[in-house]
């Protein structure tokens, strides 16, 4: 069956050419395990049911410690759920997946590349001289020096062209002419001749009120004398008997 899936997954590739599809087929009679070429990881990622009424998708594997491990990752059964989501990553160690019931099981998932073996870049670095250890580290210090000086440069730059608000409003400023002695004199003219406002204005006089005299009442003396001038007009005009 291992040829089967190597099969399916030589047919498909897709994207980046470091990234290939997979496909599988798993039933009860007939498990799936998986070899994984070196320096990727296989991510399966869906299970779909694709006949018969149901089936329990189980995987085999070793652990961290290369203890043997057996785990039920899925349960599809027709009509209810019939698909299910996995994202299994699997890499250098075998696994293989099987199948409990009468259904038939495709599996679709991707190879990629894997991460980077720490180990080799290890044994690649132990197997330098001294020499070319020696090397290597002067050449990144120059590049670090280098790309520090370029960074310093462009800092001076940068303070050379800002100019800050607070600089340009104490610019100070320009200083008038002090004024020659004749031109003393020229202005001390024209304020003498200037009239203030308060001698161009006329002066106004001020008119003191005349007192009002009281009106003095009539004596009654004269009213005694209005009377006898009538009595003796009177008398004037009667005839006196011979």
């Amino acid at each position: 069956m291992v040829g089967a899936v190597e099969e399916i997954s030589s047919h498909f590739s897709f994207g980046a050419p470091m990234v290939h599809f997979f496909g599988a087929h798993v039933t009860e009679a007939k498990a799936v395990s998986f070899s994984v070429p070196e320096g990727f990881v296989l991510n399966v990622v869906h299970a779909t049911l694709a006949s018969g009424n149901a089936a329990v998708l189980s995987i085999e594997t070793t652990s961290l410690d290369q203890s043997l491990i057996k785990v039920v990752v899925g349960t599809l059964r027709a009509k209810t759920c019939d698909q299910i989501k996995l994202d299994l990553v699997l890499g250098s160690n075998k696994a293989k997946l099987s199948v409990s019931g009468d259904g038939v099981v495709h599996l679709s998932g991707y190879y990629q590349p894997g991460p980077p073996d720490v180990e080799d870049e290890a044994s690649e670095i132990n197997r330098l001289s001294v020499a070319d250890l020696t090397e290597l580290i002067q050449k990144a210090a120059s590049r670090v020096s280098k790309a520090d000086a370029d960074e310093l440069d462009g800092d001076e730059d940068d303070d050379d062209d800002d100019v800050t608000p607070a600089a340009s409003t104490h610019k100070k400023r320009p200083r008038a002419a002090t004024p020659t002695w004749d031109q003393a004199e020229d202005d001390d003219d024209d304020d003498d001749d200037e009239p203030t406002a308060a001698a161009a204005a006329p002066k106004k006089t001020l008119v003191a009120p005349t007192p009002k005299q009281p009106s003095t009442p009539q004596s009654s003396s004269g009213d005694s004398n209005k009377k006898k001038r009538k009595k003796n007009k009177k008398k004037k005009g009667v005839l006196t008997p011979q």
